[in-house]
């Protein structure tokens, strides 16, 4: 996701903004959207659905991207990497020991170091 805050904040920077504002916009809308996400528990398109004014900035900004494939390439990278991973070997948790990390931990600052230690078990 670091590659989608770095295009959101290109983009700010294209269009006038600062870099360092620009990567603070783009940060805090993927953390926001994550955030209603993790605290609703509504799916995603109905929380797409619900922020988009008609004729609005969101639905211009959610054309673009579905004109150029943003969600087919989002399934893509994790089919890829996790094709990847296959194939080197590296360690894939079972989906169930996935979930349970993920939802035992409702602290995001916990659940960041566990990842970071499943990952450097790798």
């Amino acid at each position: 996701m670091f590659s989608a805050i770095e295009g959101l904040a290109d983009g700010g920077v294209k269009m006038g903004l600062s870099r360092e504002l620009s990567i603070k916009l783009a940060a805090y809308t993927l953390y926001g959207a994550a955030k209603m996400i993790l605290e609703t528990g509504e799916h995603p398109a109905v929380l797409k659905e619900a922020v988009q004014s008609p004729g609005g900035t969101s639905a211009y900004g959610m054309h673009e991207l579905e004109k150029g494939g943003f969600r087919a390439l989002l399934i893509n990278a994790v089919e890829a990497a996790s094709n990847r991973s296959k194939s080197t070997g590296d360690l894939v948790l079972p989906r169930q020991s996935m979930e349970n990390i993920i939802y035992e931990d409702d602290h995001h600052e916990e659940f960041t170091s566990k990842r970071v230690a499943i990952a450097g078990r790798r």
